[in-house]
């Protein structure tokens, strides 16, 4: 029974790093196709969300879905303000691009260090409603079972519509530069 336990956490936390992991790929794909730069400071900008999340929930007592709502702005505003500033210099010149980018995550990703220390808050984890799981004699949130259904169906689609394409057809931001 100990085993089964264990098994289903690893699972567990597999299909949620394999979830996180997959949409920090499909942020890079995008940003790589729309703007030809290769985003190194990209980890680093989905950190600053999950700080200011934290912090909006923790100290300003927001609710959980209107922190990461006020996060995706934030982050949002401070993205377009490097982009119009720096990285915008950079297009057309793609090692110069990926060395500025890599600078930016230095930068940003020793500064949070500086600033808050090697460890983040915790998050109350969001709802209250909960799932029985005899395996792990314990509870899942409903929001994470719905989580890995979203995700799920998200992968889906995309591989769907990848497998479905025309393969010669030329889509947007992918043609001759």
């Amino acid at each position: 029974m100990e085993t089964d336990a264990l098994a289903l956490s690893l699972t567990y936390q597999f299909g949620t790093n394999a979830a996180f992991l997959f949409l920090a790929a499909l942020g890079l794909i995008v940003i790589l196709g729309m703007m030809n730069i290769i985003n190194l400071a990209h980890g680093e900008l989905m950190m600053m969300g999950a700080y200011v999340a934290t912090i909006t929930h923790n100290q300003l007592n927001l609710p959980f879905p209107l922190a990461v709502i006020v996060s995706f702005f934030a982050v949002a505003i401070f993205g377009a303000i490097l982009e119009l500033l720096i990285v915008r210099r950079f297009y057309g010149r793609e090692l110069g691009a990926l060395v500025v980018t890599w600078g930016i995550s230095l930068i940003l990703g020793q500064g949070t260090l500086l600033v808050f220390g090697p460890f983040m808050p915790a998050i109350k984890i969001p709802g209250g409603k909960t799932t029985q799981c005899s395996a792990t004699h314990g509870k899942i949130p409903h929001e994470f079972i719905g989580n890995h259904t979203r995700g799920d169906s998200l992968y889906k689609g995309i591989t769907e519509k990848h497998t479905t394409q025309n393969q010669g057809e030329v889509r947007p931001g992918t043609g001759n530069r």
